[in-house]
């Protein structure tokens, strides 16, 4: 720090005064750094506070902040045209909505406008001269119950691109900082117009702040940091905890309607615990100058709670020695608060003891030992350390820390939003890669009203869904590729089947910085992938068999019942034609002329048979039929009941063959809300059963003691 040496010349480049490049949160010590640059050098400012190198060409390197870098190239941040700019801006601001209602355990609760603003009404404002576009500026809005944010770290969470605190080794749904500043960034390119924040911050569930934080500020894209309009605070009157922000951008509704509704369908399902709220309005053309545009709802949704239970919530933990590299290593060993070496890969890092330790440093040997000063290792040292750490074989990292969804969350989305008839799911056992673990879940199901023929891919990471790049994602080709559907019964093309995996991890490994897939290049998370269907599989095969055969059977009644009034009518007739033959010839005595009109083996079959039992309902029937007491009808209601009970006894050998599991059967107590009617005649309470093909319930007296009455 100190006056500019001139320039010196090496070779080719005239390098210009260097300057020091600090990382990110160190803020106070770098804005006193540039207090004494400026009292030294007061024409400086921030935008040539850069290292620049001019060659004898004229050409000129430049170094440019994160913000102008990513305001430049938008598109790698999710945002490439204005309708994907609208998805990013509410998908990015829903997810922070999330992460601070999960922060303190509080059931979430977001809801999202959109006001498409009336083109006169918002150049009018600007002061700017009508232009007749295809994109519309959009105010949007989005309010949660959650954590809310500190008043003193409004600025920099929202106007300094790469500040978050969501850096470390933990799952969480953002990992780049880019989300809410890549928003006003694209605010400040679309429409010039600032971003409002409200925030009501707590620490814990169930305490109201005190007071309300407003803030409005724009951002410096050259210097990278926050341009603070408003900051105040007033007092927290309603008792309101979370946020609400706003910001007004270029979007386009029309295009991406479909996606958003798409987005929150699916992110309704992987938090079954969340309440979401859509709205979308139209400013009315034509107000008068002067006056506030009126709102018309032009569109609303809401997706309902479903469920209280919340997944835990997600832990920080510590690197695994094989997730290390050269730089990472580097990092933790500045900012260790441990000394010697053994004290450092014991305390910092995880899965590694003492013994461990020291027999690591055995093997490397000299220079490395338990108390090696560990600001004393050289970038060599450090390779070395690195490497030898990728060839140890540590216990795996452990997935306790990490927060999936879970089946029963799961199940209660995939039913609640698509209806199927079978769903089926899976959780594999916590697997590694490259040093950091992840958990799949899955689900698979079968029909429903909203799903559509063939494969319905639904895909999630760190609950969070993925709805672009679906072609190269791990999901979608295993899904199509590797599973054999026709094993397990069930029809690629013709059944509705839905699949949904998500998969969790302290660091996915996603394609890009949009965080819109996950390649099928990782084999380890490629094989659970796999296995976790095939296991979702394999439940509903044995479901669908029971189903089929359940089909089959009622298939055949249907058929057997569809036959009965002609089998009947022709029966019946044959029976008519046969008791009057045998009365004819009753009557002239001739038992040659019984039954001529029929073969000689049935005709046999009537005569020959001496057993009394036979001969006996013989003559019952002819009497019968011949007093009108056996009927067609008569015959028909017999012929139901016989394919009734077939039906029973063809279900009951189905249960019994498939066998009871014991595991499912359980005592349940219940206590009659009438306690007149529980008793019978000589005092006792009463034993009622019911008695189905498929279930046998026994009610049995209660061991309560119910007063007489």
């Amino acid at each position: 720090v100190g006056a500019p040496p001139p320039p010196r010349q090496t070779g080719n480049y005239a390098l210009q005064p260097i300057f020091l490049i600090l990382p990110p949160g160190n803020y106070s010590f770098w804005r006193q750094l540039r207090r004494q640059f400026r009292a030294r050098s007061p024409n400086a400012t921030c935008a040539t506070m850069a290292t620049a190198a001019v060659n004898n060409r004229g050409e000129v390197l430049q170094i440019r902040s994160p913000a102008e870098f990513f305001a430049e190239n938008q598109n790698i941040a999710g945002f490439d045209n204005p309708g994907k700019c609208l998805y990013t801006t509410i998908r990015e601001l829903v997810e922070n909505a999330l992460d601070a209602a999960e922060a303190i355990s509080v059931l979430p609760d977001i809801s999202v406008s959109i006001t498409e603003m009336d083109e006169k009404t918002f150049n009018r404002e600007r002061g700017m001269t009508s232009i007749k576009r295809v994109d519309h500026d959009l105010y949007s809005s989005a309010k949660d119950n959650g954590a809310g944010m500190a008043h003193d770290k409004i600025p920099d969470m929202f106007g300094r691109v790469l500040a978050g605190s969501k850096y470390g080794v933990r799952q969480t749904r953002g990992k780049f900082g880019l989300g809410a500043k890549m928003a006003l960034i694209w605010s400040k390119k679309s429409t010039g117009m600032p971003i409002e924040i409200s925030s009501a911050h707590t620490r814990k569930k169930g305490i109201t702040p005190a007071s309300v934080s407003y803030c409005k500020l724009d951002i410096d894209i050259f210097k990278n940091e926050p341009n603070v309009l408003v900051h105040t605070k007033r007092p927290n009157e309603a008792g309101w905890a979370g946020s609400e922000i706003t910001l007004t951008i270029g979007g386009n509704w029309t295009t991406y309607k479909a996606r958003i509704l798409q987005y929150f369908q699916q992110l309704a399902i992987i938090t079954p615990y969340a309440q979401f709220a859509l709205t979308f309005f139209k400013t009315s053309s034509g107000t008068p100058a002067g006056e506030e545009p009126q709102k018309q709802l032009d569109f609303s949704i809401r997706y309902d709670r479903r469920s209280d239970q919340m997944p835990p919530l997600a832990q920080l933990v510590k690197h695994h020695p094989s997730a290390l590299n050269d730089l990472l290593l580097k990092q933790l060993i500045l900012t260790s608060k441990h000394d010697e070496l053994l004290k450092f890969v014991c305390n910092d890092l995880s899965n590694i003891d003492t013994t461990l330790a020291q027999r690591v440093f055995a093997e490397l040997g000299s220079p490395f030992a338990a108390d090696m000063p560990i600001r004393s290792l050289t970038t060599k040292q450090i390779h070395q350390l690195v490497q030898f750490f990728k060839q140890v074989h540590f216990k795996a990292p452990d997935g306790k820390w990490l927060s999936p969804a879970g089946e029963y969350n799961l199940r209660l989305g995939i039913m609640k939003e698509l209806e199927p008839e079978l769903v089926a799911t899976h959780t594999e056992k916590p697997a590694v890669f490259e040093g950091h673990s992840f958990i799949v879940e899955a689900a698979v199901s079968i029909g429903g009203k909203k799903v559509k023929e063939g494969l319905n891919i639904y895909r999630f990471a760190n609950r969070i869904p993925l709805l672009f790049e679906a072609g190269g994602d791990v999901v979608t080709r295993t899904a199509a590729k590797q599973i054999n559907w026709s094993y397990y019964k069930i029809d690629q093309k013709r059944d509705k089947i839905g699949v949904f995996v998500s998969i969790v991890s302290t660091k996915i490994p996603f394609k890009g910085t949009g965080k819109e897939y996950i390649g099928d290049d990782i084999v380890e998370m490629k094989l659970a992938v796999k296995h976790v269907i095939t296991q979702c599989c394999s439940q509903l095969k044995q479901k669908l068999m029971k189903s089929n055969r359940l089909k089959e059977n009622a298939a055949r009644k249907k058929n057997l019942t569809k036959y009965i009034p002609d089998v009947s009518r022709a029966l019946y007739g044959v029976l008519a034609q046969m008791q009057e033959q045998q009365a004819a010839a009753a009557q002239q005595g001739s038992s040659s002329q019984q039954l001529q009109h029929f073969s000689t083996n049935q005709s046999s079959i009537w005569t020959a048979n001496d057993d009394p039992e036979f001969q006996r309902m013989r003559e019952q029937l002819f009497r019968e039929i011949k007093s009108k007491t056996f009927t067609e009808k008569g015959l028909q209601a017999k012929l139901h009941d016989a394919v009734q009970k077939a039906d029973e006894e063809a279900t009951l050998e189905h249960v019994a063959a498939a066998g009871r599991d014991s595991t499912k059967e359980v005592s349940v107590f219940i206590q009659p809300l009438d306690h007149k009617q529980a008793f019978v005649d000589n005092g006792a309470l009463g034993t009622a059963m019911l008695s189905h093909p498929l279930v046998l319930l026994s009610f049995f007296p209660s061991a309560l003691q119910v007063p007489k009455s």
